[in-house]
């Protein structure tokens, strides 16, 4: 696969060590200029992000700075300038903490109420449920409690 700017051609590889002089946590030519789809698979491709799509949801994972989203799918394909946003619904972020730390957090059931209260977690939690719901990384199921969605672990 080879990606084109205006003027410079990717081809994984061959261009790597100019890729990993660029600032990516900044606009750059690349977030510019090329598809998002192609931006991201930079990315994914120098290790800034590490993706795991889902039907409904993507966990991103950002080594250097402890960071993960989960981002409904439709949100992170849709919508890819809003996608790191806390503020609206389809996005949420977990801080500090790892998933499966925070999963180990709580008992046996975790429910949406549970995730907006913890500290690590900001935005629409119910993204880190459905992401413990469809990693194989957990071992739980969907349940509701009342008007709200929670996840059951399955002993």
């Amino acid at each position: 696969m080879v990606a084109h700017t205006s003027d410079v051609a990717i081809v994984p590889g061959s261009n790597r060590k100019g890729l990993e002089a660029v600032d990516f946590s900044r606009q750059n030519l690349f977030s510019r200029n090329v598809d998002r789809e192609v931006y991201d698979w930079i990315l994914h491709e120098l290790g800034e992000r590490e993706l795991e799509k889902y039907d409904t949801v993507v966990i991103e994972r950002r080594p250097d700075d402890e960071i993960i989203w989960c981002i409904s799918r439709r949100e992170y394909e849709e919508n890819s300038t809003r996608r790191y946003s806390t503020g609206s619904e389809g996005s949420a972020r977990v801080t500090d903490y790892s998933l499966a730390e925070l999963y180990d957090e709580f008992g046996s059931i975790i429910s949406e109420q549970d995730l907006t209260s913890h500290p690590s977690a900001a935005g629409d939690v119910r993204q880190i449920l459905d992401a413990f719901r469809v990693s194989d990384e957990f071992d739980c199921h969907p349940i509701s409690l009342g008007d709200q969605l929670a996840v059951e672990k399955v002993d």
